[in-house]
């Protein structure tokens, strides 16, 4: 309700306004902000993610426990003495086929390693031939600054003996 009609009804409010009727005016709700929402809904977010990740954590499902995992920890619980022929043949390919795959990285490291050590040296031999050409550029480019400084001087004699001669026969002339 405006000031003016306020003013009207003597400052009065509607009656509806006081009763609460349906038909009364209300004022409206405020609204939350966009960040404070964002903020609340990350919040239960993180808050049910957690408390799932917690739960599964204390209790995993019978699916998610790896069965080799399972496997490996029962073999090795058991003594030698009391495993079988059979158990002791698979625990002997274990151990044949961990030998084997640890025979293959230290070779593939020690293939990587050589390839490293080549691609070194080929690196610094390529650095040493680009350093030997740029002292042979700069010697070439030394021994061409002397070779027209002397032909400078070549033809800055000829130029003073050339302009001497005309005056040497004047002077003998006269």
């Amino acid at each position: 309700m405006t000031e003016k009609k306020r003013r009207k009804n003597g400052g009065q409010l509607p009656k509806s306004f006081e009763t609460g009727r349906p038909g009364a005016v209300r004022k409206k709700p405020s609204r939350v902000s966009p960040c404070r929402e964002l903020a609340v809904v990350t919040l239960g977010a993180v808050a049910a993610i957690s408390g799932l990740g917690g739960f599964m954590a204390a209790n995993p499902p019978a699916w998610a426990v790896a069965h080799e995992n399972a496997a490996k920890q029962q073999s090795a619980q058991i003594a030698p003495e009391q495993a079988t022929a059979e158990q002791q043949t698979v625990r002997e390919a274990a151990e044949q086929k961990a030998a084997e795959r640890k025979a293959a990285a230290d070779q593939a490291a020690r293939e990587a390693a050589a390839a490293q050590r080549d691609a070194t040296e080929q690196q610094e031999r390529q650095a040493a031939t680009e350093q030997q050409a740029a002292q042979e550029a700069a010697e070439q480019q030394y021994e061409a600054e002397q070779a027209a400084a002397e032909a400078a001087a070549a033809e800055q004699a000829a130029y003073s003996a050339s302009s001497r001669a005309p005056v040497a026969a004047v002077s003998q002339g006269s």
